[in-house]
């Protein structure tokens, strides 16, 4: 289940969730009945067998030059996080990730980012 804004990457399948930056956490409803809010929460997916599964903050879909200078041709920023499996076996996978789209493509993100991968062995 989704609350706010952010991208579910699931076996290479992309889920965008979109609530306008305005997230209703679980707390805002602690005086009502759990299961009547639960019926209508409407950002829900169920999966099984999943091998891949990420989570990001939407800060993913704000990466921007870092100057106007002419570089290569950038890549998909959510790809190469969350479907590319360079570095999977190795602890900090996602921050060598990060760094390549810095240095090669002289990108960053302008807004927050969190991303939760878990890669199960195959």
């Amino acid at each position: 289940m989704c609350i706010g804004d952010g991208l579910l990457c699931v076996d290479r399948q992309f889920y965008e969730f979109e609530q306008d930056n305005k997230p209703d956490y679980l707390g805002y409803h602690l005086h009502e009945d759990f299961e009547s809010w639960f019926a209508r929460q409407q950002q829900r997916l169920s999966f099984q067998n999943v091998n891949d599964i990420s989570l990001a903050t939407d800060g993913i879909f704000t990466f921007d030059k870092f100057n106007q200078a002419s570089y290569p041709e950038k890549g998909n920023v959510a790809e190469h996080l969350l479907i590319d499996r360079n570095y999977e076996n190795s602890p900090d996978m996602l921050d060598r990730k990060m760094k390549e789209i810095k240095d090669s493509w002289v990108l960053g993100p302008t807004d927050d980012l969190a991303i939760v991968r878990i890669i199960l062995a195959s």
